[in-house]
């Protein structure tokens, strides 16, 4: 009986593990302040090894476009990555792209593709991601529409949901297990 209690609760366990490490993709929220004080908050989806950007999700706020540039004000979607899976930095464990806003068909100054946050990061020490200087395409790193540049930043874990759910699955058995084991040595005493 003993046993295969254990049994029950290495296999609980064990998914908790499995869906941790078996990802195709890792999203991370990522949080963006300019020196305009505009913010980018959003997901983005990196490949399993960090190399390179698969699917951004978020919002650029404090800008509006317009014929004279940066505004101050309104928010944009930003849904798009340029050219993902391509790596425009240089230096080991460096990637940069675009992340933009997508909507529409082509640059235009309606709003299509009118706002872009250049992204660099390492990814040497992943899964913790730093954003980098000075190696990104052209030269530049994290900036909006290349002339806003980024005074602050974080980049974190997103927990998927069915991560949070074999988790709980996972200590709710050994909890269980437990609570069994205590009961039956209870009633034996």
């Amino acid at each position: 009986m003993r046993i295969r209690s254990v049994l029950v609760a290495a296999v609980l366990m064990s998914g908790t593990f499995i869906s941790l490490d078996a990802k195709a993709a890792v999203v991370q929220s990522v949080n963006m302040t300019f020196q305009s004080g505009a913010t980018f908050s959003g997901n983005v989806t990196f490949a399993n090894d960090f190399s390179f950007v698969l699917d951004v999700t978020g919002i650029l706020t404090g800008y509006q476009f317009s014929s004279t540039g940066y505004q101050g004000s309104g928010s944009d979607s930003i849904n798009w990555v340029w050219d993902n899976g391509s790596n425009f930095s240089t230096g080991a464990g460096n990637y940069s792209t675009f992340l933009m806003d997508g909507a529409g068909s082509g640059y235009n100054s309606t709003g299509s593709y009118a706002h872009w946050i250049q992204f660099a990061y390492n990814y040497s020490g992943a899964p913790n991601l730093t954003f980098t200087s000075g190696v990104s395409f052209g030269g530049t790193d994290n900036f909006v529409d290349y002339v806003d540049p980024m005074v602050s930043g974080s980049i974190g874990a997103v927990p998927e949901p069915s991560t949070w759910a074999m988790m709980v699955l996972g200590f709710a058995g050994v909890g269980f297990m437990t609570y069994r084991r205590r009961r039956s040595a209870a009633l034996a005493a």
